[in-house]
């Protein structure tokens, strides 16, 4: 859990001008909650007004992204769909996608949209959504990178399946693969008025890189939400300076709440490249304006070099953000590990890991009677964290002892299964 501090000490800082006019969301169906009916079975996302699968198919061997929600029928109904178990982090709605295949080479589902308005060329612009691999019942059980974005000025044509020939503005370049929701931000300049945004992995699979976590096929999927594409505002830096608080021990940051941001909402970023941003902490709406904050950011790992930016949408309907900071902390070591949770276990259990260097992590699972009865391997990234274990294959209640190998090193957590499985 985040520690956060109110300093409550009242600093002069220079007044900020607010604008009158808002900046409306460019993806004005970004929640996937407008929609020509209820979903009835996968691919249909062509229910969702304003987005395109890029084919007009819904079905094999099209690439047919998904549209769920809470009155969908069977396989596409929240939060139980045949992609995972999962509840939509707004409204009633959401998206899914497969950006990797084991099974068929190259196959790529594509979701475009026509934005409501151009970009503006020499405008810059933040683009954020929600990604999220579910917590249960998974359809495929691989993480990938190339997750990205592309401004176009015409709608894509996906032939079939195959990758699209763009090479997108905007990508995330790590494996993503987590079952809470978490929001990527990126700023991006228009070069050209460009209409459509189209979201999905444009690399090929020789050039995608994967990891096996938990779950049935050779495939990543990603639910969708909450996407937005919003032109950002230039208000005085001075009123969002970020600063670190000197530490060895742990990551501190600070920053002066201005004295009018009563009513904004202020959301704590973080990336390892300055280029793509994860939300790491909301801190909702502002009501206690003009005070210092301190929030210690307890992911972060030490040794390794980290991007923080505040970023704030005023109470007008203004997007702003801080310049992003460079911060780091310690001295690096090969992982930092924790204990496995939940504890007991029912159907799934997690490691509280995290690598500071590319590694090989293995899992064996051994029974009482000396017996192994599930071996995971997965490749971690830098700063991935806490690898997922299905553990539905066991089906008795005991005690199992898990034993964890990375690099050179093996350490060994006892787990107790509750009930059969």
């Amino acid at each position: 859990m985040k520690r956060i501090t109110l300093l409550l000490i009242a600093l002069f800082m220079f007044p900020v001008v607010y604008t009158v006019a808002q900046n409306p969301n460019l993806v004005g169906n970004g929640g996937f909650e407008t929609i020509s009916g209820f979903p009835t079975a996968q691919g249909e996302l062509y229910r969702a007004a304003g987005w395109s699968n890029c084919n007009g198919g819904t079905t094999w061997p099209n690439g047919s992204p998904d549209l769920f929600n809470v009155n969908g029928m069977g396989t596409v109904k929240l939060p139980n769909t045949v992609a995972g178990t999962v509840a939509a982090p707004d409204g009633d709605g959401i998206a899914g996608f497969i950006t990797s295949n084991g099974v068929v080479p190259n196959f790529r589902e594509y979701l475009s949209y026509r934005l409501d308005a151009p970009l503006e060329p020499g405008e810059t612009y933040i683009l954020e959504f929600s990604l999220s691999n579910g917590t249960a019942n998974w359809y495929g059980k691989r993480g990938s990178n190339g997750i990205g974005a592309a401004f176009t000025m015409a709608q894509p044509v996906q032939l079939i399946h195959d990758v699209l020939p763009i090479t997108p503005q905007i990508e995330i370049t790590s494996i993503v693969y987590h079952t809470d929701w978490r929001t990527y931000t990126f700023s991006y300049t228009a070069t050209q008025p460009f209409q459509y945004l189209t979201i999905g992995n444009f690399r090929t699979d020789l050039t995608t890189n994967f990891t096996n976590f938990t779950g049935v096929n050779d495939i990543a999927y990603y639910f969708l939400d909450v996407v937005r594409v919003t032109k950002q505002t230039t208000l005085p830096a001075e009123t969002l300076e970020l600063h670190q608080i000197a530490s060895a021990e742990e990551m501190d940051l600070t920053w002066h709440l201005p004295a009018d941001a009563d009513g904004d909402q202020y959301v704590l970023e973080r990336s390892l490249d300055q280029q793509n941003f994860e939300t790491i902490h909301d801190f909702g709406t502002v009501d206690n304006p003009d005070t210092d904050i301190l929030f210690t950011d307890e992911d972060a790992l030490p040794g390794l070099n980290y991007y923080y930016q505040l970023r704030a949408l005023t109470r007008n309907g203004d997007l702003r953000m801080s310049p992003a900071i460079a911060a780091t902390f310690g001295e690096a070591t090969p992982y930092v590990l924790g204990e496995v949770y939940p504890n007991p276990v029912h159907d799934h259990f997690s490691l509280a890991f995290a690598t500071t260097t590319p590694g090989h992590l293995s899992m064996t699972l051994i029974d009482a009677a000396g017996r192994i009865v599930m071996v995971d391997e997965q490749d971690l990234t830098v700063g991935q964290a806490d690898p997922t274990y299905n553990v539905a294959a066991v089906v008795a209640a005991g005690v199992y002892q898990a034993r964890f190998t990375f690099g050179a090193q093996t350490f060994t957590k006892k787990i107790l299964v509750e009930k059969a499985l």
